[in-house]
């Protein structure tokens, strides 16, 4: 791994360099160890569920002689065969980079990259590995990206129930999912050439291609010391590590607007990435239709220069809607890009906004500040950014709220049986942009806001362990529970109710919840605003 460098003489406000190994040695035995008891427990998976059998306990219901459960934890053991070392060397890394005494690691810039991308590829593929079960509406994409391989295409005829058949679709007696293709057919090559092979290749492929987009991303504010370590932080823990081993379109559309962010706000990059992408997005959900215009815009006002760019990615998406609209005419009797959800009232409420904008920030299985602590940081990331660049900080903000907004007036504003943050995951990448600023503040200041970085940086490696090693449990404790299964956890051990401290908006929008909500959120944006006042530069 190398070694820290030293420095030479301090700088103002700076901290001496140690030479030091990046890695520990108990932190190396430690990943030994791990990946042993993986491998222990593959082995013995068939006699550890014999074992268990004998228990007079129902621990294996509906399965005689356990065999299938015997596979189930044979398949998660090898997963965290590789999974837990290469986290535990992952996080020694990130924690001993970001809040150590120094922000270097020896070695070229090359072999540091490296170093990295092996490390975020070795805990995607080990999650990747352990079995979970599709649920929400992956079984739909999933059917849909069989029937592309099989019948060529969109239709499934045994369509219903958990695969969400469009109303205006069965009206025209056709039998076609009421989410758009786009997912499907991305899978589809990979599902035909390599099974569900393929399918988890992609889904991992999907969070490493993200994790190199946001490092381009980052280069353009952060020092490349603090670049590097941040990726790493955000690509072994949560909505990474999570979404990159589901078959939601959203990873696929943080990639997406990932590249469209580099090179349309950031002006970085060539130009068939984005134009590609920008066309490719609006096929993944009907919700990026907005942020799609709303960036091809930006880029048609903002090259007076360049004419042949400038017009070449709104004239992309131009062509993609309007075949977009052929498509959805034939299909649904409407050229709409929401034409598959006509027939479903009552989908989208401004009630909504007040429960689902607090939901997604602070409830407890839902909240994307419960689950990823560094987002914590992005009120004051925002100042930051916005004094480097107002006219970036805008879009941040309007990208955001175009691509969130809309997700916030449904009545699911949780986005069913899924994992937290899912409205989020697409602008990921601004949204991590200006988080790591956040953190790259904390660290560069005072006693308090280094240890505020350390705690959110432990923080977000704790809980992405949990996230990757189980991750069946993001989706909450039991499907009627509406809790956090690690929170419930804690609750149980210590005898209290989590929802005093983290509320359950998912399981009650009554006043007294939102009024929780509300002063948690408000507390969070004070705190904030305090710091940058007290710190301003």
């Amino acid at each position: 791994m190398g070694a820290m460098q030293e420095t030479g003489p301090l700088q103002p406000g700076s901290r001496r360099i140690k030479r030091q190994h990046l890695v520990p040695v108990p932190v190396i035995v430690i990943a030994v160890v791990a990946a042993a008891a993986g491998a222990t427990i593959a082995t013995a998976s068939r006699a550890i569920v014999a074992l268990l059998l004998r228990l007079p306990l129902p621990l294996f219901p509906g399965h005689a002689g356990g065999t299938y459960y015997a596979s189930q934890l044979r398949s998660s053991a090898i997963g965290w065969t590789v999974l837990a070392p290469a986290f535990i060397v992952s996080a020694s890394c990130c924690w001993r980079w970001l809040t150590g005494p120094g922000p270097s690691l020896g070695g070229s810039r090359r072999a540091q990259t490296a170093i990295v991308f092996t490390l975020v590829a070795l805990v995607l593929a080990g999650t990747n590995l352990i079995p979970r079960q599709r649920t929400g509406d992956e079984p739909a994409y999933l059917a849909v990206a069989r029937s592309l391989v099989r019948d060529h295409d969109i239709e499934v005829p045994e369509i219903g129930g958990l695969l969400h058949p469009s109303p205006a679709a069965l009206r025209r007696g056709k039998a076609i999912s009421r989410h758009a293709p786009g997912m499907s057919a991305l899978l589809a090559g990979p599902l035909a050439l390599f099974g569900e092979a393929g399918i988890r290749m992609t889904t991992a492929a999907l969070g490493l291609a993200f994790v190199w987009i946001l490092l381009l991303i980052l280069e353009e504010h952060t020092g490349e010391d603090r670049a590097l370590p941040f990726v790493l932080l955000v690509g072994i823990t949560f909505p990474v590590v999570t979404y990159s081993g589901l078959l939601f379109p959203d990873l696929a559309a943080a990639v997406a607007f990932a590249i469209l962010y580099r090179s349309i706000i950031q002006k970085r990059g060539g130009i068939l990435p984005p134009t590609l992408a920008i066309a490719a997005v609006v096929w993944f959900n009907s919700r990026y239709v907005l942020p799609a215009v709303f960036l091809a815009g930006w880029e048609l006002v903002s090259l007076p220069s360049r004419r042949t760019r400038r017009l070449l990615i709104p004239s992309a998406l131009a062509a993609s809607l309007a075949f977009m609209a052929w498509c959805n005419l034939r299909w649904f009797g409407s050229p709409s890009p929401f034409a598959a959800w006509h027939g479903m009232p009552h989908m989208t409420s401004l009630s909504n906004l007040i429960p689902g904008t607090l939901g997604v920030l602070v409830d407890q299985q839902y909240g994307a500040l419960v689950w990823a602590p560094v987002l914590l940081l992005f009120p004051i990331g925002l100042a930051v950014l916005a004094k480097r660049s107002v006219k970036e900080a805008v879009a941040v903000i309007a990208l955001g709220g175009l691509t969130v907004g809309p997700g916030l007036l449904i009545a699911q504003w949780y986005a069913g049986w899924s994992p937290a943050a899912r409205f989020f995951v697409p602008v990921l990448g601004p949204l991590m942009l200006v988080a790591a600023l956040g953190l790259e503040w904390a660290l560069d200041g005072r006693r308090w806001s280094r240890l505020t970085a350390k705690i959110v940086t432990g923080a977000q490696l704790v809980i992405g362990f949990g996230a990757a090693m189980i991750p069946g449990k993001v989706f909450g404790t039991f499907e009627t529970a509406s809790r956090n299964y690690f929170l419930d956890l804690v609750g149980r051990a210590i005898h209290v109710d989590t929802t005093w401290i983290v509320p359950s908006i998912r399981s009650s929008r009554a006043a007294p919840t939102l009024i929780h909500a509300t002063i948690l959120v408000g507390v969070w944006l004070l705190v904030s605003v305090h710091a940058l006042r007290t710190r301003p530069g």
